[in-house]
């Protein structure tokens, strides 16, 4: 009983002296926040991100990735905010595109992007089922849309997600609801 107490003493003293950093996942709501993401650590980006206004007055910024050691395999992120003055994200499209096997159009929802996802989801916020979101996109990632926006919606938590084949790319749409 000694030896927890004196540990738990020693937890609270090193965090409150500042030698112990304990790292909270939380949503991520801004453009700003995207940006120093534990995700955008983990993958850098294959070019600097591109950014422009869409009609509606919202901005759209566009984030694009290597899949992993090919060069023809790659992931994009477009991060829509509010505006390019109040950078509040309420929207994420991510298109995973693989061209390295023309046996494999479309492009499959592989390990590499079920991980992929996974650091996403993770990063994006700590109170979505993981899981249960990786399953509909398993189950989903290989119904063709001729647009994502024909795809049926389902809501997660907070988010709603549409899924599917547009072309060769696997789209998987995210809407953040107010």
């Amino acid at each position: 009983m000694r030896k927890q107490l004196f540990l738990i003493i020693l937890i609270i003293s090193l965090v409150v002296v500042g030698n112990i950093s304990l790292a909270v996942c939380s949503e991520i709501k801004t453009l700003t926040d995207f940006k120093s993401s534990a995700f955008i650590k983990k993958y850098p980006q294959k070019k600097q991100m591109d950014s422009w206004a869409l009609r509606d007055g919202r901005y759209n910024n566009s984030f694009s990735f290597s899949l992993g050691d090919d060069a023809d395999s790659w992931f994009s992120i477009e991060v829509v905010t509010t505006s390019a003055t109040n950078p509040v994200i309420c929207h994420y499209g991510i298109m995973f595109h693989d061209e390295s096997d023309p046996n494999i159009y479309p492009t499959k929802f592989t390990n590499q992007i079920k991980t992929v996802l996974y650091d996403f989801l993770k990063s994006l916020d700590s109170n979505v089922n993981i899981n249960e979101v990786i399953g509909y996109v398993n189950k989903r990632s290989t119904v063709k849309c001729s647009q994502i926006a024909d795809a049926p919606m389902k809501m997660f938590g907070k988010y709603s997600f549409r899924i599917g084949t547009v072309g060769y790319e696997l789209i998987i749409s995210i809407d953040k609801k107010k």
